[in-house]
């Protein structure tokens, strides 16, 4: 399985990053901020064989790149080539606004939308297992499952949350969102260490840190989550090819 980081930063502009998003297997999208419709033509993805797209939450750092790629598959023809949608349990209210504001063209599209209320195989080899994060009300991580077995959790944004746990426990890779320093801990966000901390109760055999402020990047992220976790520890960067 092959991950590719499209983007690893936040909104701030203060680091030449893109915000959320994450390519699986060039066909499966986790999240899709500012940004992340010019990644994917840098990686060379046919826009065809995209065939999910999965979002966390509709902040505008993880979402509003969709309709720019919804806009680039209505005008090269691909308008009847089936694309499905997971999101939080409000997904069909967010969409049908994001219908009102753009028009009708979106009818033309082989949309289908998966609110995230149970597992969803992609194939018969992979299926996404959502997971309530409360980032937000109805917030959504991603377990990805291949062949059975747990391969990839991937967070979106979320706070050290034990009830997380034990449903991704045994995970391979754990993509944890690292906002913050200690020092500058916001609620509903993690701090490296605090990644840290969750891939190593959790089993983790990888952890691979994304969405840092500018701040995380100050400090050495790697060490911070080396005092929690054992396991191996990567800090994402944009353009990144990781095999699973």
């Amino acid at each position: 399985m092959k991950l590719i980081i499209l983007g690893s930063g936040t909104i701030l502009t203060q680091h030449a990053r893109n915000c959320s998003g994450y390519l699986i297997d060039d066909r499966l999208l986790f999240d899709c901020g500012p940004g992340i419709w010019r990644a994917l033509g840098m990686a060379a993805t046919d826009p065809a064989e995209i065939d999910h797209i999965c979002l966390t939450h509709f902040h505008v750092d993880h979402v509003s790149d969709l309709q720019a790629i919804l806009m680039t598959r209505w005008l090269t023809g691909l308008k009847k080539v089936p694309l499905a949608i997971v999101g939080p349990q409000n997904l069909p209210e967010w969409f049908g606004y994001l219908k009102k504001l753009h028009g009708p063209w979106i009818d033309d599209l082989n949309l289908k939308l998966y609110p995230a209320d149970r597992s969803i195989r992609i194939n018969d080899r992979l299926e996404i297992v959502p997971v309530n994060t409360e980032h937000t009300e109805y917030s959504q991580g991603y377990l990805l499952k291949s062949d059975g077995e747990s391969s990839l959790f991937y967070s979106g944004d979320m706070d050290f949350n034990t009830k997380l746990i034990d449903k991704v426990r045994g995970t391979t890779v754990g993509l944890l969102e690292a906002s913050n320093t200690e020092e500058t801990k916001i609620e509903g966000h993690l701090t490296p260490r605090l990644a840290g901390r969750f891939a190593q109760r959790a089993g983790f055999q990888k952890l691979i840190l994304i969405h840092q402020y500018p701040e995380v990047l100050e400090i050495d992220a790697v060490e911070e989550a080396a005092a929690e976790f054992e396991g191996t520890i990567i800090t994402a960067e944009d353009g990144m090819t990781i095999e699973i």
